[in-house]
């Protein structure tokens, strides 16, 4: 990543991470919350690249569900529990990054952390108007 991407990305990470803790989510404290931080056209191509922020609370787990789009997921705070189709359950923490495969039940996704938020970001590629995430 160029270094003044990287430092855009930076500066919005710590105002969303302060606007979060500051109680600025209209998600009560047991749901998480994206936000899109970029999303631009992929020339030549009928695709889009997304970078999103997610933040989840203590204890967070999400309904069975899969990506329609691949994704990279970088860690930046906390503790998570991820295992995608019939793979075992991998846990990552901050620093730590992984590929989300597309169209493959993403059957674990958790924070096992009673007590700390997880925060990561994620760039995927999909197609305009498709949703990051679905559940069956």
């Amino acid at each position: 990543m160029h270094a003044s991407a990287a430092h855009r990305v930076a500066c919005r990470f710590h105002f969303c991470r302060r606007r979060l803790s500051c109680g600025g989510s209209r998600n009560s404290a047991r749901q998480r919350d994206d936000v899109e931080l970029e999303r631009r056209p992929i020339p030549g191509t009928d695709f889009e690249m997304r970078l999103s922020l997610v933040t989840q609370p203590p204890g967070y787990s999400a309904p069975l569900h899969h990506h329609p789009g691949q994704g990279f997921v970088y860690m930046l705070e906390g503790t998570a529990e991820s295992a995608y189709g019939d793979e075992a359950v991998k846990r990552f923490r901050a620093g730590d990054h992984w590929t989300e495969p597309a169209d493959v039940a993403h059957r674990v996704a958790r924070n096992p952390d009673a007590q700390a938020v997880r925060r990561f970001l994620v760039f995927s590629v999909n197609r305009p108007g498709e949703p990051g995430t679905v559940s069956p």
